[in-house]
């Protein structure tokens, strides 16, 4: 099996080294996540237990027993050689205590938060090396900071603004609490915001690192743009794929006809010869009635599902009386399609490929399309476990133009995203090589990786 196999349609997305260190971690930390109103926990955790938040009374900045006495000058990542690389214990500490304090995080170290705050102090400090290399590697392929427009700053400004508004709705319902019911819109903005810079005081900050976060980020995608500019996917790529799947499908559909029904990896490629396009009116049974056939089916009481479907059409006359109705007004000559507006209780009126021993559909469906002689033609009704069909032969299914130009235009997307990972992965590597962080994981306690590896081989 192919890994195209595995995945599925057009869609799979590698996931390197590069993409978990640097998408991931400058989405959770560079305000990417703020930007849609939610905390960085949501980012990083997913959740957290609610303890009560530290406010000091003169608004100094909160300070953490375990950190407190650490030297903010202290150098804990450097990459020899390359002193304007270096990251002190506060330009982490400002990152960290900034969660902490967003989310009421009074003590890192108790057992309810311990593990989460140890995973992202790994990742703060992860994502601050990666920053001052990859802002590093933008100057030196010329779109770095230096490089922006006053535009492209306008830009950043503006989506930078936008966060800062979103993160202040988050004081709302405290900065409401505190003005009582007769505030104006405007005070009440203006309040979210006071309480909102506070919180970014306590933690040494202002709003703006928001400024910061949005450049650095829109510096990001910039340098991933410029590595990844010249990618060219041929006809000839996209062709090899494209037979690649149709001989999947056709063998899929060999195989079984469900398994390639049930992948519209396969259904997007190939029609089998004969597959037919069927619309149909249907009346359906109750739901409950519905379920207790299929439950029946499902534990193989064939005999029970039979007698359970008989006692739905004999016993209801009013979907026998539908029935009745729509068969006299077909036979009048009145329009299917009209018809389908009227009665039909399916979910969509439009046909839908019915292929040669399909197993996707009802025994008794499938039979009826095909029992149909001509193009155009209809069937009489016909009970299933569902309720009666009236099934109209709509025409041959094909692949047109437009279907294959489509699939052609996915393809050609999903090879583009493989080779530009491919590229990024690579490039990433490249870069972690040639400046290579000495982390002091001690100071940040934390397990140096090495250590990690070590301990499990041993473990193994």
């Amino acid at each position: 099996m192919t890994a195209l196999q595995q995945k599925g349609i057009f869609k799979m997305k590698k996931k390197t080294a590069f993409l978990l260190a640097v998408t991931t971690i400058i989405m959770s930390f560079s305000g990417c996540d703020t930007k849609n109103g939610a905390s960085t926990s949501e980012a990083a955790s997913g959740s957290l237990p609610e303890v009560s938040e530290q406010t000091p009374s003169d608004g100094s900045e909160v300070e953490f027993d375990i950190w407190k006495d650490i030297d903010k000058n202290k150098v804990i990542a450097s990459v020899a050689g390359h002193d304007e690389f270096n990251i002190t214990f506060g330009e982490f500490y400002r990152e960290y205590r900034y969660y902490l304090i967003s989310n009421g995080i009074s003590d890192d170290f108790a057992d309810e938060q311990k593990s989460v705050c140890e995973e992202l102090r790994s990742s703060i400090i992860t994502y601050l090396e990666f920053e001052k290399i990859f802002l590093s590697i933008a100057e030196e392929l010329g779109v770095g900071v230096s490089s922006l427009t006053e535009e492209e700053n306008s830009t950043i400004a503006e989506n930078a603004e936008t966060t800062i508004e979103n993160m202040c709705t988050q004081y709302n319902s405290k900065a409401s609490e505190q003005l009582g019911d007769g505030a104006t819109q405007a005070e009440l903005e203006a309040l979210e915001r006071e309480l909102l810079e506070s919180t970014l005081g306590k933690c040494g900050l202002s709003t703006e690192i928001f400024y910061t976060w949005e450049r650095n980020d829109f510096v990001q995608n910039k340098l991933l743009e410029k590595i990844t500019e010249n990618i060219n996917i041929t006809d000839e790529q996209v062709d090899e794929m494209f037979e690649e799947y149709v001989g999947l499908a056709k063998a899929a559909y060999a195989e079984s006809p469900v398994s390639y029904e049930s992948n519209s990896a396969y259904t997007s490629v190939y029609i089998p010869e004969g597959t037919r396009l069927a619309s149909q009116i249907l009346l359906l049974f109750d739901e409950d009635t519905r379920s207790a056939i299929n439950q029946e089916r499902a534990l193989g009481n064939t005999e029970e599902a039979d007698r359970l479907r008989g006692e739905a059409y004999e016993n209801n006359t009013e979907i026998q009386q539908k029935a009745a109705d729509i068969e006299k007004l077909l036979k009048s000559g009145n329009s299917f399609e009209e018809l389908q507006e009227t009665y039909n209780e399916d979910t969509v009126n439009t046909p839908y490929p019915v292929v040669p021993g399909s197993q996707y559909f009802v025994s008794e469906f499938v039979d009826g399309v095909f029992g149909i002689d001509e193009i155009g033609g209809v069937s009489d009704a016909i009970v299933s476990d569902f309720g009666i069909h009236f099934i109209k032969y709509a025409g041959d299914a094909e692949l047109s133009d437009d279907d294959v130009s489509a699939v052609r235009s996915s393809m050609r997307s999903y090879l583009h995203d493989v080779e530009s990972d491919n590229i990024k992965s690579t490039e990433c590597d490249e870069w972690l090589n040639r400046y290579q962080y000495t982390t002091d994981y001690e100071t940040l306690r934390l397990t140096a990786p090495e250590q990690e590896e070590s301990a499990q081989t041993e473990a193994e």
